[in-house]
């Protein structure tokens, strides 16, 4: 289930805080009440500057990433984090490293997106190679560099190539179909799912 409770990198007073364990807080009870499991949190503000610097900036974003997954551990929820995301502070594969390394020792899974890592630039073999087994979710959408709202085969990503360096990773998690809809109109968003889930499907 995806959340967010917040710019993470933000540093904040105790009332702040307060508040953000009880938007967290209310985000994992809706996880526990419809059994979805995780709770997927951003890797900090929807803005590739840091607020402080980025050591610090990524501290404070790890630092909030275990607060959450120390608290929802206790309702048998867990916490993940979507790194990269094309448009947040950790928005390519050097800096979700550097995150990644901060929560070495946690529970706390990787969010692997196809789409935020192809429109950064980057390739998702690299992205498997580099974070296999942290991998605890992948969400599938196309996209070329620079834009992630393209449907499932209308950009660049080299899917079967992806899932091929998932499998040999060891991949045993779930995959979530992001039905990108700024490309299409609403008449073909039903055959647009179809479309996408018979072409993902031939490559599984």
């Amino acid at each position: 289930m995806n959340g967010d409770i917040g710019d993470l990198n933000l540093a904040l007073d105790p009332d702040a805080q307060g508040q953000r364990d009880a938007h967290l807080d209310a985000l994992v009870e809706l996880a526990v009440r419809t059994r979805a499991g995780a709770v997927v949190l951003p890797c900090g503000a929807q803005d590739h500057d840091p607020i402080e610097s980025l050591d610090a900036d990524l501290d404070r974003v790890a630092e909030q990433l275990i607060r959450a997954a120390d608290r929802a551990y206790a309702r048998g929820v867990d916490i993940w984090v979507e790194a990269l995301h094309f448009f947040r502070l950790c928005w390519n594969i050097d800096r979700a490293a550097q995150l990644a390394q901060r929560l070495t020792g946690t529970t706390i899974g990787i969010v692997m997106d196809f789409s935020h890592i192809v429109a950064f630039g980057g390739d998702p073999v690299e992205f498997v190679t580099r974070f296999g087994p942290l991998i605890t979710h992948v969400h599938i959408r196309d996209a070329v560099p620079g834009d992630i709202h393209r449907s499932v085969g209308a950009g660049e990503t080299d899917f079967a190539a992806g899932f091929a360096a998932l499998a040999d990773a060891g991949y045993q998690g779930h995959f979530a179909l992001e039905l990108e809809t700024r490309d299409i109109t609403d008449d073909q968003r039903a055959g647009g799912a179809v479309n996408a889930g018979t072409y993902v499907a031939g490559l599984l």
